[in-house]
């Protein structure tokens, strides 16, 4: 499986306008991008450890000193905030707004194609020693 799949099915949940499937639809936008992100870390060669492996992608990613890895691990770390509300909230109700699904699936959209943008191996190599500067303090 693939996980743009995740991100196929949020689309088609959040246009339910249910409460419900908003929330499934966030939760499933923050798994599609937790992948993204983790296959994009093990394409590099960054382990991420068994344990913790949401705040290591997160802290891997936001510590790295390169601005447009930060910024990817900023909108995955909000993903985050709205994905536990979404699933463990649920007498939040802000969560289930259109805009903050909106939000949402910008954040994701945004994830998405920073782990898809075509790199040359300088660049993917420069991105591993940013994180691995992080990863030796």
């Amino acid at each position: 499986m693939e996980f743009i799949e995740f991100s196929k099915l949020a689309d088609k949940l959040i246009l339910e306008g249910k409460s419900a499937a908003t929330r499934t639809a966030i939760s499933r936008w923050y798994y599609a991008c937790f992948h993204a992100l983790y296959q994009f870390l093990e394409r590099i060669e960054i382990h991420v450890p068994d344990r913790d492996q949401h705040a290591a992608i997160i802290n891997r990613l936001i510590h790295s000193g390169n601005m447009e890895i930060k910024t990817a691990g900023n909108k995955f770390k909000e993903l985050r905030e709205y994905r536990t509300s979404a699933d463990y909230h649920l007498n939040d109700s802000n969560i289930e707004k259109p805009e903050r699904a909106d939000k949402s699936k910008a954040r994701s959209r945004s994830i998405i194609d920073f782990v898809s943008k075509e790199r040359t191996e300088g660049e993917l190599s420069d991105i591993k020693k940013s994180i691995n500067k992080y990863l030796s303090n």
